[in-house]
């Protein structure tokens, strides 16, 4: 499975605004990536967030 990104992120995590009303990016994430695999390349230390 390959996966690809339609666009550049929008916000950056630690910006004042996004520091300030996180929700909407909460929103956009379980909204658009509620499970998320992550592999750091070693299979041995995958995990799901």
């Amino acid at each position: 499975m390959t996966t690809s990104v339609a666009h550049a992120p929008r916000f950056q995590l630690r910006s004042g605004p996004t520091w300030a009303d996180p929700w909407p990016m909460y929103t956009a994430l379980r909204d658009h990536d509620p499970v998320h695999h992550v592999n750091p390349g070693n299979p041995a230390h995958d995990y799901w967030v």
